[in-house]
């Protein structure tokens, strides 16, 4: 007969409480005496004395990470999301927290060679460039080679190995780094394309006019003057919000037409709607990339959008009697532009 075992007693245990991440917090006294996290990195002064450097630079950490690049003020907000939210999803936390004068730089001090690195690093490519890590302040941009250097110090790209004599292979380290690129250089190309207004007005006139060779050679020029997107692994939807943001830009130069963009419209949102009260016109563009090249398959495809999704509708309801629709395919630097047969509707029709 077994007897039963007395159960021992459970030892006691304190109840840990975990500590609360220090999220915006920079008083170390605070940090200490309110039970916040902190990494004690005292054992890098020694590596900081043993330089004897005159100068230091001391720059806001922006890269964490194995073989992955994280950004310390993405994790550790993420993570302060978390302790509130267990389903939390990670969030763009880090780019609003900088000006992000040193991509705006890059972008004014470009040229030819320039922009095509620009392009590559966007399309998930690597470059090479020079990288020195301890230029002083003053020479940070004096020269497009230093800018370089500086958006690797400063983690908008990082590092995919070395080479001889200073030289390293850069990539772009993640999806929110790259957004803000992207976003600069829309920015960027729409300020470049507004220096140039009589060729913005010659744009619009020739939208106004259904002149499909004029706004293709037109966008043409402006896409080759600034930077594009290359054919590579982004994302189409990225592709086309590119080129249509662009387009957006440039169809703004007039005063006197409502330019509306991602419109809802019958079954959809259309890219771009143009109304113009005074000559009740109505312009409804769509903007499709092209990956494998055919523009006059992706005209079709936009225009057939156009019907499909009823994007007609509310240009009608507002009043527009005349409708033109546009379709326009986009291909890195190239683009191809078809005009239908303009639509239109008398007040009879209405009733």
């Amino acid at each position: 007969m077994l007897l039963a075992q007395p159960i021992p007693a459970r030892r006691w245990m304190p109840d840990l409480e975990k500590k609360m991440l220090p999220v915006g917090i920079e008083n170390f006294e605070e940090i200490r005496t309110e039970g916040y996290y902190y990494v004690d990195k005292t054992r890098m002064i020694k590596d900081l004395l043993k330089r004897r450097s005159k100068v230091s630079l001391f720059t806001r950490p922006r890269r964490f990470g194995n073989v992955d690049v994280y950004c310390p003020w993405d994790v550790i907000s993420y993570c302060d999301d978390l302790l509130d939210d267990e389903n939390a999803e990670p969030q763009d936390y880090w780019s609003n927290t900088s000006s992000n004068e040193v991509v705006r730089c890059l972008l004014e001090m470009s040229k030819p060679e320039t922009r095509d690195d620009i392009e590559r690093l966007i399309a998930g490519e690597t470059i090479t460039k020079k990288v020195n890590e301890e230029l002083a302040y003053k020479e940070l941009y004096n020269k497009i080679d230093h800018v370089w250097s500086v958006l690797f110090t400063t983690g908008y790209l990082t590092q995919r190995g070395k080479r001889p004599e200073n030289m390293w292979t850069l990539a772009i380290p993640n999806r929110e780094i790259l957004n803000i690129f992207m976003e600069n250089i829309s920015d960027w190309v729409q300020v470049k394309a507004a220096e140039n207004s009589s060729r913005r007005a010659a744009l619009c006139e020739a939208f106004r006019t259904a002149d499909a060779k004029t706004v293709q050679r037109i966008f043409s020029e402006n896409l080759n003057e600034t930077i594009s997107i290359r054919d590579t692994a982004i994302r189409k939807d990225l592709k086309e919000n590119f080129y249509h943001g662009f387009l957006l830009g440039l169809l703004r130069h007039r005063e006197d037409w409502k330019v509306i963009s991602n419109r809802e419209s019958g079954k959809g949102y259309a890219d771009i709607v143009i109304e113009s009260q005074t000559e009740k016109l109505g312009i409804v563009i769509e903007v499709k990339y092209s990956d494998d090249g055919n523009l006059d398959v992706g005209c079709a495809k936009a225009l057939q959008q156009i019907l499909d999704e009823d994007y007609l509708s509310q240009p009608r309801l507002d009043g527009m009697t005349k409708i033109i629709k546009c379709g326009i395919a986009c291909h890195v630097k190239d683009c191809k532009v078809i005009f239908e047969e303009s639509c239109y509707y008398s007040q009879s029709d209405e009733a």
